[in-house]
């Protein structure tokens, strides 16, 4: 409606959009009741599509009526809805079934009641309601017989609504419809218009007029006539209603003057067509309602007793110093008694004229009190007054909490406005008079100090404030150690020695290792000898971070290397054990685990031997071992057992062989001398209880055997065996 200068246009590009499909030519459409309007078609088939038109669009997804009259595609007919929007007729030209009546609901475009009337067969096309709503005027299709008809849809009930049929004789088909005169119109045979005069009344009263009208040359009309076009008239009612209330602030019910509407809503917020109040002023409503009116009820509600302005007082906090006063409004000259109660309902004061009575003195605040007052003529109400706690409270804030010894602290009062004078003291000592608002303060030593703030009122009334500072010293951390010297790989412990205020400690070994900590002790080994420098820095949270640094001194242990482990052969020539390595500078002293303190032992046993070399000046020690094992014999079972269950089934096999043996013979007899195995290998698994692959029967064998241990000494062993299975 904004283009064409206001005139209206079609947006470019957004017609001839398909909306639906399988339609007769009946259609109309009608105002609904939430500024809506409603396009009714009738479907071929069973049904009427209602589609809803707001200023959202129009809803692509109809409401469905179903509708007894078959309706096939290309049946021509029409669909009328009456002026009160209550009632639909839908007609169609055919022998039977060609009018129906519905009852029609504007809110939801839904059809309902469904009346059939059939006043002629030759079929009925153009249909129109009077403007009362109470009559229905159709025309029958062209044809001999055709005829213009009433019905009296007031006529009670649907057998008599179709007996209350009226015929006027008419040869023509059309439409008809109902003009601004409030006259039913129709095209009567070309050249003419006919109408009803007075269209309300039954029968020949409606005044039928043929040929009301002649038409100007070259002029024609023929079947239709427009279709009617909604219009939404969005009217706006406003009212103003004036109220008082009864007595003093009473409940008053304030209601919208139309209770048909919807979206009530209320100046307070409240919604819905009702609001209740004991609060005198001027409220209003505004709602809408059908078919599209904004309404606007604006309420004046007077007291008709003015209620007094209530000054609570609630004194000093914890004392009974303060008072309520009722203060009539200025101009009110009714006399008022006044009725004062506490919580438990005893009587404080009162009833007296007003001027002694209306001052309830000497209460405490967080309590609740009640006051009735009433007048001359007996109007009466009670208020109930919850006097608040006091609401003074000392505050102050600080620039910062954590300074550095010998900083300052500046100090902001941020009390509440009741306060003129306060009072500060610093913790340390220190204090101020009562003018200092915002004060300056140097703490010279570490510690924590409760700054207190107490600030009074005129009352005199007073109220305290605490906030902590704290001061970090300028120490200077350091450490002590269990000792100044060790040996490498032992482990030396730290224990710092720091301020109170310290918040974490950060060590250097010298050695390239260090790390972050809290402040607690600590410990440390050295890997390699030397001297190294040990830091300790230590972290405070205002003043700067201090170091200190001390010295460790590492020395070395002594190099022991006995060789590696060795033989003794028995009987054979003894062998010597000493350290390999060069001996430590300065004094060292040897303990080997014989007892012995040489620097060379000498070894005519096999066993375990250790040799310990400790040097100067720590005594720092390192223990180097050898294992000296027998390596001249061999050990010969006497018995085995060849059943193959993995156990014992060779004899003389390769593990029981000395570890030096060079040159090995074995030869195993039976009882009658008989060789039954013979081997030279020395890592052969020895004799499997077979003789030329034949299992040897239980019991006693001979065997020889000669060895050479280590290319020198040769040994010969015989004895008896046992083969056992």
């Amino acid at each position: 409606m904004s283009l064409n200068g206001g005139l209206g246009d079609i947006v470019a590009g957004q017609k001839g959009i398909l909306l639906d499909s399988m339609l007769t030519e009946k259609m109309t459409a009608v105002c609904g009741d939430r500024c809506n309007v409603w396009l009714l078609t009738r479907a071929a088939g069973i049904y009427v599509k209602a589609y809803e038109i707001s200023e959202s669009g129009i809803n692509t997804t109809p409401v469905l009526s179903a509708c007894s009259q078959n309706a096939f595609l290309g049946a021509p007919g029409t669909m009328a809805v009456a002026p009160g929007r209550r009632r639909v007729a839908i007609s169609a030209i055919t022998p039977d079934n060609n009018l129906f009546v519905f009852d029609f609901d504007p809110l939801t475009g839904q059809l309902s009641n469904e009346l059939p009337l059939s006043p002629t067969s030759l079929g009925v096309y153009g249909l129109c309601f009077s403007p009362d709503n109470s009559k229905l005027y159709g025309s029958t299709n062209l044809g001999p017989g055709s005829f213009l008809f009433q019905y009296d849809l007031n006529a009670g009930t649907p057998a008599a609504i179709a007996a209350a049929l009226t015929h006027y004789p008419f040869n023509f088909f059309s439409q008809l419809k109902t003009g601004p005169d409030g006259k039913v119109y129709y095209a009567s045979n070309g050249t003419t218009i006919g109408r009803f005069a007075s269209p309300n009344l039954t029968g020949v009263a409606a005044q039928h007029q043929p040929a009301f009208l002649t038409l100007a040359d070259s002029t024609n009309a023929t079947g239709g006539l427009p279709n009617p076009v909604p219009v939404i008239i969005k009217d706006t009612v406003l009212t103003i209603i004036q109220l008082k209330m009864p007595c003093f602030a009473d409940i008053t019910t304030l209601q919208a003057s139309n209770l048909s509407g919807w979206d009530y809503q209320w100046s307070n917020g409240i919604t819905g067509p009702v609001l209740t109040t004991n609060v005198p002023g001027q409220y209003w409503i505004s709602y809408r309602t059908a078919p599209c009116a904004w309404h606007t009820d604006t309420f004046r509600l007077q007291a008709t007793y003015t209620l007094p302005a209530l000054l609570t007082d609630a004194g000093c906090r914890d004392q009974t110093n303060g008072r309520i006063r009722a203060l009539s409004t200025a101009g009110d000259t009714a006399i008022y008694t006044y009725l004062w109660r506490n919580a438990a309902g005893d009587t404080l004061r009162g009833p007296v004229p007003t001027g002694h009575g209306d001052t309830l003195s000497q209460i405490t605040g967080g309590a609740v009190y009640t006051l009735r007052i009433t007048t001359a003529d007996g109007c009466d109400t009670t208020l109930t007054i919850p006097v608040p706690l006091p609401l003074y409270d000392a505050l102050f804030s600080v620039s910062d909490s954590v300074i550095c010894m010998g900083d300052s602290v500046s100090f902001t009062n941020i009390s509440g406005p009741a306060f003129d004078s306060w009072q500060w003291t610093f913790g340390d000592g220190w204090s101020t008079g009562p003018g200092i608002e915002n004060p300056h303060h140097t703490y010279p030593q570490p510690g924590r100090y409760t700054v207190r703030l107490m600030a009074r009122t005129p009352y005199p009334c007073f109220d305290t404030a605490y906030r902590d500072i704290e001061v970090d010293s300028l120490f200077t951390g350091n450490f002590l150690k269990d000792r100044d010297s060790i040996c490498t790989g032992e482990t030396i412990y730290f224990n710092p020695y720091t301020d109170s205020s310290a918040m974490s400690l950060e060590w250097h070994f010298g050695d390239g290792n260090g790390f972050m900590a809290a402040v607690s002790a600590t410990q440390h080994a050295y890997d390699r000898e030397g001297v190294y420098p040990v830091q300790l820095s230590t972290r405070f949270r205002a003043c700067p971070a201090t170091a200190y640094t001390d010295s460790i001194y590492v020395y070395p242990l002594p190099l022991v290397d006995l060789g590696p482990d060795t033989g003794l052969c028995l009987n054979g020539a003894p062998i010597f054990l000493q350290n390999l390595q060069p001996p430590p500078e300065g004094i060292y002293h040897c303990f080997w685990s014989n007892g012995d303190t040489a620097s060379r032992i000498k070894l005519v046993h096999p066993g375990t031997y250790s040799l310990t070399i400790s040097a100067g000046p720590l005594g720092c020690s390192t223990t180097e071992t050898m294992n000296v094992h027998k390596d001249c014999y061999i050990d010969i079972p006497n018995a085995f057992t060849p059943n193959n269950d993995g156990v014992n089934d060779y004899f003389f096999s390769r593990q029981l062989l000395s570890r030096k043996v060079t040159r090995f013979k074995m030869q195993l007899f039976n009882r009658w001398g008989q060789i039954v195995f013979e081997t030279t290998a020395v890592n052969g698994r020895g004799w499997d209880g077979k003789f030329n692959n034949s299992p040897q029967p239980e019991g006693v064998y001979i065997y020889l055997i000669d060895v050479e241990i280590d290319g020198v000494h040769p040994e010969h062993y015989q004895g008896n065996l046992t083969l056992l299975r």
